[in-house]
């Protein structure tokens, strides 16, 4: 599951960085800026918790949680572009604590198996 959540929000942040980087609003206007700038932020949020999601999927899950509770919050201030992007970084949420609970299994299992073993 974590090899899995891994490789999707791989995916994901190089689509979205390509899209972030290479769209360039107009100089002169604020809020286009402004829009990119965050959206910037958001991916780099998430990039943070990507380097995670590998060894401690609890972490991602963590940074996830986050990135989705600022683009819901810019949702709810008027900027509806975010809904997407909230409700995808929500599902990597979700598939990072399932991979947490598997790791988390993992290791109650590989510790009943050193007791049985001794």
């Amino acid at each position: 599951m974590k090899m899995a959540n891994g490789l999707l929000i791989t995916v994901w942040l190089l689509f979205m960085g390509y899209k972030a980087v290479t769209i360039t609003p107009d100089p002169y206007d604020f809020e286009a800026q402004s829009l990119r700038a965050l959206t910037m932020i958001l991916l780099f949020v998430q990039l943070i918790g990507w380097a995670f999601s590998f060894s401690k999927p609890f972490v991602t899950f963590c940074f996830m949680l986050a990135s989705t509770v600022v683009s819901i919050l810019y949702v709810l201030g008027g900027e509806s572009q975010y809904l997407l992007m909230a409700f995808i970084t929500i599902i990597f949420a979700i598939l990072s604590l399932a991979a947490h609970s598997e790791v988390k299994k993992n290791k109650l299992n590989a510790k009943k198996q050193t007791k049985q073993s001794a």
